[in-house]
């Protein structure tokens, strides 16, 4: 068998992203599947919880460090409110780790790599706030734009996910395909195991025995055709997403008119029994409104989802297959700009419907429940948009 090149990836985080730091490590399988094995990698996550060990260090950290002694290729750095515990040597764990991380990088770029994110999301619980941990953050993020560090941004666990799939795809594809293992000039204690060169029969023999050619040519059809597939489901859940708005729009545009007519009544107790009648029918067109847009969310997130995964696989995949490159190239073209100005223009009407629904007074209790409820599943809907669009910009890159 073909020796494999492994590619350890070192995760350093405060504990406030105790969520993201599952799904990362959770994310191993589907890394290696997705993008390891078409380029002959095997992913690795190296984390003081699996391969630090007790001793007696400076500090926690020091002990941490001399564990893991920098045995790593990739560091992902994620931060949200929380800096971290001050250390004898930086003002957190993290902050540390990724100083390592620094210095490892600076000494040889082409063999290891920094990414960093930040969450944007608001605390769930805003009493366990700690404004100074968040100045800390802020502080550190704004020192990595003087060190010319490129840091994302995402909202939601899942999020990550996708970005982290994109990001490792493109950066194996630039930086460590299976070509670059072969020239890279490293010393003994990097962890990236450099393939032993074989003549030209033995290559052939194995490649054979392993079936690479029939699997790879094959993936890379059925890559394209779910990619393509999956990019033309998005717009036909938007059109759907953009149905349910009018209508409700629509009915509105009714209940108005008939709330108008009302004025003309000179009962108030008639005309206060009719506002009560008509502000109670929105209500329930409400409630049915939030009910299909709650319906719709995961239907697009799980789309989005294939989007991703699909897509990420099929720029490594046809980047190792010559002859799909220029045909991945040109499928995308056919169908990426459609779908992103489709994307911009249901931001642009949602955003619409948003501005005018929030100026709808509350008539009675029924009607104020029901419109809070549509306004959350409104914003709920709204920011699964808004990160499609992001995701859909590192796409196009």
């Amino acid at each position: 068998m073909e020796n494999t090149n492994i590619l350890k990836i070192f995760l350093g985080s405060p504990s406030d992203v105790k969520t993201e730091r599952e799904l990362i490590f959770a994310l191993q399988n589907d890394l290696n599947h997705l993008i390891g094995k078409p380029n002959n990698i095997r992913f690795e996550f190296v984390n003081w919880e699996k391969d630090a060990y007790p001793g007696i260090g400076i500090d926690a950290q020091d002990v941490i460090n001399n564990s893991i002694n920098e045995d790593f290729d990739i560091f992902i750095g994620i931060f949200w409110l929380k800096f971290g515990t001050k250390t004898n040597r930086a003002e957190s764990g993290t902050e540390e780790e990724f100083e390592i991380a620094w210095k490892r990088y600076n000494q040889n770029p082409n063999a290891s790599h920094i990414m960093m994110y930040f969450k944007t999301a608001s605390p769930s619980n805003i009493y366990d706030f700690d404004f100074k941990q968040f100045e800390k953050v802020k502080n550190f993020k704004t020192s990595l734009q003087t060190r010319g560090v490129l840091y994302w941004e995402f909202e939601t666990p899942e999020d990550l996910k996708n970005l982290l799939l994109i990001h490792l795809s493109s950066l194996i594809k630039d930086k460590f395909s299976e070509d670059k293992f072969k020239n890279l000039s490293k010393n003994t204690n990097d962890s990236l195991s450099i393939k032993v060169e074989k003549d030209k029969y033995e290559l052939l023999a194995e490649k054979i025995d392993n079936e690479n050619d029939i699997t790879e040519y094959d993936g890379m059809l059925e890559l394209l055709e779910m990619t393509i597939d999956s990019m033309n489901e998005l717009p036909m859940i938007t059109e759907r997403v953009t149905l349910v708005i009018n209508s409700i729009a629509s009915k509105f545009a009714e209940k108005t008119k008939q709330t108008n007519i009302l004025k003309n009544i000179k009962d108030d107790r008639l005309k206060i029994k009719k506002l009560n009648e008509i502000s109670n029918k929105m209500a329930l067109d409400l409630n049915n409104y939030a009910e299909d847009i709650n319906e719709l969310i995961p239907e697009f997130s799980e789309t989005m989802n294939k989007v991703i995964e699909s897509y990420s696989k099929t720029i490594i995949t046809a980047n190792n297959i010559t002859v799909f490159q220029d045909e991945a190239k040109t499928q995308m073209e056919d169908v990426y700009p459609t779908l992103k100005a489709n994307i911009e223009i249901v931001l642009e009407q949602i955003a619409g419907f948003i501005n005018e629904f929030s100026n709808i007074p509350v008539l009675t209790s029924k009607f104020g429940t029901a419109k809070r409820k549509a306004e959350l599943a409104t914003n709920a809907i709204f920011k699964e948009f808004i990160n499609a669009r992001n995701i859909l910009n590192q796409l196009g890159q």
